[in-house]
């Protein structure tokens, strides 16, 4: 679960077109500056390592619950209603709520939810697919 989350959001996030698209027309104070003496590439490394560790974190308690749910029981077709269920309640609530506090952009915002569909459903496959 977790190799399968890192490499989605490393080849969503990290694709040309979201590099032109989306970060490109961001606004810079969007950004985390580097602290006091710290380089912009240290920085950015600093947030890549704690973002993997969030990952890892959220994908861990997604296992978790998965397994609780007994996700494991379901049909691949099922695990995919299951996937816009957790996705409407969850995901697109908080999405838009960031959306409407913070200075993030639509094209960000969309970025955001269709990498969050596309996680869900991986993690609720592979559970379908383990049995």
């Amino acid at each position: 679960m977790i190799i399968a989350w890192s490499l989605t959001d490393w080849i969503i996030y990290g694709s040309q077109w979201v590099q032109r698209a989306v970060y490109a027309t961001m606004e810079s104070a969007m950004w985390t500056p580097p602290k006091e003496g710290e380089t912009v590439s240290h920085a950015q490394r600093r947030t890549m390592i704690a973002s993997t560790l969030i990952t890892a974190y959220s994908a861990f308690l997604f296992t978790i619950f998965g397994e609780w749910m007994g996700l494991g029981a379901l049909s691949s077709k099922s695990a995919l209603l299951v996937t816009l269920l957790i996705w409407g309640a969850f995901v697109v609530p908080f999405v838009m709520l960031d959306r409407l506090y913070f200075r993030m952009g639509t094209r960000y915002a969309v970025l955001q939810l269709v990498s969050w569909m596309f996680k869900i459903a991986i993690a609720t496959l592979i559970f379908s697919l383990r049995t």
